[in-house]
């Protein structure tokens, strides 16, 4: 939940600090074209381990709004920033998407010794 919601979140930043209006389509274009797979990431591992609904409901929730506090917050500080800042924020989410994808979803769901 937290590499995927810091993920989330800087993604929001940059979305919201974008000033480029074709760069901001873009971004939006991509976070919507993964949030749901992000959102089944997230999901699985919740199922496999019987959480409780009411605790995946509550994280459900929370995850569908970090990024658009993330927005919010990109788009506060957008007026003093300069374009390259959204640059960055865009890149750390890149990366921590990565890391995410690699560390925290593939190598437990391909580990040895996981019941099946």
């Amino acid at each position: 939940l937290l590499g995927l919601g810091l993920h989330s979140f800087l993604a929001g930043i940059g979305f919201g600090a974008s000033t480029d209006l074709s760069a901001a389509a873009s971004l939006a274009i991509a976070i919507l074209a993964h949030k749901y797979l992000a959102a089944f990431a997230l999901g699985c591992p919740f199922y496999k381990s019987g959480v409780p609904f009411k605790q995946h409901l509550m994280i459900g929730v929370c995850f569908g709004i970090i990024t658009p506090i993330g927005i919010g917050i990109g788009w506060a500080l957008s007026d003093g920033l300069e374009s390259w800042v959204s640059d960055i924020f865009i890149s750390i989410a890149s990366g921590t998407f990565m890391y995410v994808a690699i560390i925290e979803i593939l190598v437990p769901e391909f580990s040895d010794g996981k019941k099946r």
